[in-house]
């Protein structure tokens, strides 16, 4: 059973105003777990003081790719934050000195500690998986939020798992938010200048992928899982994409709901 002392809680993303909250929650709930906050340069802490343990500021300048859009849709401003995400949480994972680590943003809030009673559970009678397609050491818990079932999306969004929250061994987030950055080309796939007429892109995206999808399909590059991947989010040509999505997340995660999880 995994117990309080064995957890990290990586709090990561700009400072909020609900993100004193959170830390207090983390606090109330999970008194004996570490607290690392991961913030940005630009991000005024001053209120926070001995809300965590471990601070680490991280400056955005360095970012790469940080500056490109989400859509093609020139009337949709908002900027794609992949980068920045995965280099906040790296930077936090990096500082956890705990077997587990918690991935947390800076706008959630716990209401209880179920998330870990959940965990211990399932541990406890789902732990089994097939080993041709186990990518981490242990499941990781994540939520259904952001998670999509590619059978209900046309066969689209293969490998598609929520990056909001996720528990698990350190290793293995670790492995998730490796540090490794989404080139240009992939980011702008869809705004390049070549045409891509046999794609189908319904939200207008600009990337190749969701920003969900893009770490678990980097992954499956890397191992040694034998599995077709989509060529953009929406890619449904193969009829593998929705078997072996229901595989691979059998395989390696719990997805339950926020409110399971006892956070908002």
């Amino acid at each position: 059973m995994i117990e309080q002392n064995d957890i990290s809680f990586i709090v990561c993303g700009r400072i909020e105003p609900v993100t004193k909250k959170g830390l207090k929650s983390i606090r109330k709930y999970f008194p004996h777990s570490k607290i690392i906050l991961s913030t940005w340069d630009d991000c005024k802490i001053d209120n926070l003081t001995g809300l965590y343990d471990v601070l680490v500021i991280n400056n955005a300048d360095q970012i790469p790719n940080k500056d490109i859009k989400c859509s093609v849709d020139p009337h949709n401003p908002k900027i794609n934050s992949l980068n920045l995400q995965m280099s906040s949480v790296h930077a936090g994972l990096k500082k956890s000195k705990t077997l587990y680590s918690v991935r947390f943003r800076t706008d959630f809030v716990l209401k209880n500690a179920n998330f870990l009673r959940v965990y211990n559970k399932l541990n406890s009678f789902l732990g089994k998986r097939k080993q041709e397609f186990k990518l981490f050491s242990q499941k990781i818990l994540v939520p259904t939020v952001y998670t999509r079932d590619p059978e209900k999306c046309g066969g689209g969004y293969a490998y598609d798992v929520s990056d909001i929250f996720a528990f698990g061994k350190t290793e293995d987030l670790l492995k998730r938010w490796n540090g490794i950055m989404v080139g240009r080309e992939s980011l702008e796939y869809f705004g390049s200048p070549s045409e891509k007429p046999n794609y189908f892109n319904p939200h207008s995206s600009n990337s190749q992928y969701t920003m969900e999808q893009y770490g678990l399909i980097n992954l499956l590059k890397d191992s040694s899982i034998n599995v077709p991947l989509p060529n953009s989010y929406m890619d449904n040509t193969d009829v593998n994409f929705i078997k072996n999505t229901y595989e691979i997340f059998l395989s390696n995660f719990y997805i339950v709901s926020l409110k399971t999880l006892g956070i908002s």
